[in-house]
């Protein structure tokens, strides 16, 4: 199984890209919700502590309509060990 490790990461990012596309191609108001759920603020939490940003990314607010798919997404998105994604250094 290890010699099929890369298949599996791709995938994996083949099934991310295509939620977050299922989601970006859906009607505004029918995934935007007006005030998310506790759930999904922790959620956004660890999203904002992912990017280093006090926004969440647009494909992730509009999930939220449905906390536990964006718990699912972002657990399949982010990294296992919960490293910050940090913006390389340009000097």
């Amino acid at each position: 199984m290890a010699d099929d490790a890369l298949w599996y990461e791709a995938a994996l990012l083949v099934g991310i890209t295509n939620a977050l596309n299922v989601v970006a191609d859906s009607p505004l108001d029918s995934l935007e919700p007006a005030s998310p759920s506790a759930e999904a603020q922790a959620v956004f939490g660890e999203i904002r502590a992912f990017y280093d940003r006090a926004d969440v990314p647009l494909a992730f607010r509009r999930v939220a309509a449905d906390p536990g798919y964006l718990a699912d997404l972002w657990g399949a998105a982010s990294p296992p060990d919960g490293t910050p994604c940090r913006t390389p250094s340009t000097s």
